[in-house]
């Protein structure tokens, strides 16, 4: 008997160029009979092939996970063009730890959205975010809100990405200025840059006292008086004319919590339903602000993804979500490989064959398509992910707030 000699290597995946020898063998054109023509048409095939399979299913191994940054009062956020489906998402909320004050000092840079913060013994990670709660003006930049730290070169500074490229190279930063007139309820509000509209709304988050009068909360703004001031009107009337910083001139950041395993920030993912275009629609207020909890996949050329509630400031809130990506092209020349699993090869050349069938040897086309649609299902059967089906009613949304929401 003799003696097995396994290879002992599990690499075999033919070149793209290997595969088309492979179906003109099939096709019965040899290689001596193969033109330029051929490989062309090849090429066209073998992309419609893989058009054709990313309509039959979820491909296991085109699955690949995306994460968003959230922003409050964003409800609509681009998906990329090469994503077929959004096979399930989730909302990731971190945990924030108690905010802090903190004397602003950001350095910026001219033309690029690169902030480098400075704060002592700060205790957070790469990764990790921030949320800075009084609005700080530097170099024509605005920060204010969450933000996703890009890297920590020390225990006392980290950076971060502003939502803009900054107009000056320059350090350190300035809080809202409030100035009150005696028996006015007017009150101006000095913040450099501040991007506002008449009509929008001003949030000051940290208490303070200006003229007899304490503001705090959210205001509409009354009217813009250029683009570092603008007016607010406050509840009382005040006694005296005065001005103060917004939390005596310093600001408020609050970071991650306390880490859990590796140095990771601590976060809690909760599962988002998805909805349709008319679910959707039957939304009677597009814009509320909440924890989002269903979202709407819109499978355009250039898809996009909506979430319901849009989401708040409860953040800081990141969308996970797993996409079937489509296939990557193919063009048979080189050592260009195709992008399978090992147990697709025989399914993708079977289908390759049929399709070139039709254009080269109609007369065994029905054979091929016959053969490769037993193919389909014999890999099909085996890209699956055998675990234990569960079905249960989801009978709670009927019920969540009467309207038949979430």
């Amino acid at each position: 008997m003799a003696t097995p000699n396994p290879s002992n290597t599990y690499s075999y995946l033919p070149t793209l160029a290997e595969v088309s020898l492979e179906v003109f063998d099939r096709l019965g054109i040899r290689a001596a009979e193969i033109t330029p023509d051929h490989f062309i048409s090849m090429r066209r095939s073998m992309n419609l092939v893989f058009t054709s399979w990313s309509n039959r299913g979820v491909n296991l191994w085109l699955i690949d996970t995306q994460t968003v940054n959230l922003a409050q009062g964003t409800p609509t956020y681009l998906v990329p063009a090469s994503t077929v489906n959004i096979e399930e998402a989730y909302l990731r909320t971190w945990y924030m730890s108690q905010p802090i004050d903190v004397t602003p000092s950001f350095a910026t840079t001219a033309s690029s959205p690169s902030v480098t913060a400075t704060q002592a013994n700060h205790g957070y990670v790469a990764g990790g975010f921030i949320n800075i709660e009084v609005p700080v003006s530097v170099g024509g930049l605005i920060l204010s809100g969450f933000y996703q730290i890009a890297s920590v070169p020390n225990a006392n500074t980290y950076t971060f990405e502003a939502s803009g490229n900054a107009s000056a190279t320059t350090s350190g930063g300035v809080v809202p200025l409030f100035v009150t007139a005696a028996n006015s309820s007017n009150v101006t509000v000095t913040l450099a840059n501040h991007g506002y509209l008449a009509g929008q709304s001003f949030v000051i988050g940290v208490a303070t006292s200006v003229g007899g009068i304490m503001l705090s909360g959210s205001y509409t703004i009354a009217a813009i008086l250029n683009a570092n001031s603008f007016t607010i009107m406050a509840l009382q009337i005040a006694g005296a004319t005065a001005s103060a910083y917004e939390n005596g001139g310093d600001t408020q950041i609050a970071g991650q919590s306390t880490p859990v395993g590796n140095g990771q920030p601590a976060y809690n993912d909760i599962r988002l339903m998805p909805f349709s275009r008319q679910d959707y629609a039957n939304v009677p207020n597009k814009l509320a602000q909440g924890r989002p909890s269903q979202y709407y996949y819109d499978r355009l050329i250039d898809p996009t993804v909506t979430l319901w509630y849009v989401p708040d400031n409860n953040g800081p809130y990141q969308l996970i979500y797993n996409r079937t990506t489509q296939p990557q092209d193919c063009n048979p020349r080189g050592t260009q490989t195709p992008y399978l699993p090992y147990r697709a090869l025989e399914s993708f050349h079977a289908d390759l064959a049929a399709h070139m069938a039709i254009k080269w040897r109609p007369d065994i086309a029905k054979d091929l398509f016959a053969y490769a649609q037993d193919r389909w299902k014999e890999f099909a059967e085996t890209d699956s992910e055998r675990v234990t089906t569960h079905i249960v009613p989801q009978i709670g949304a009927y019920y969540s707030n009467g309207a038949g929401y979430w």
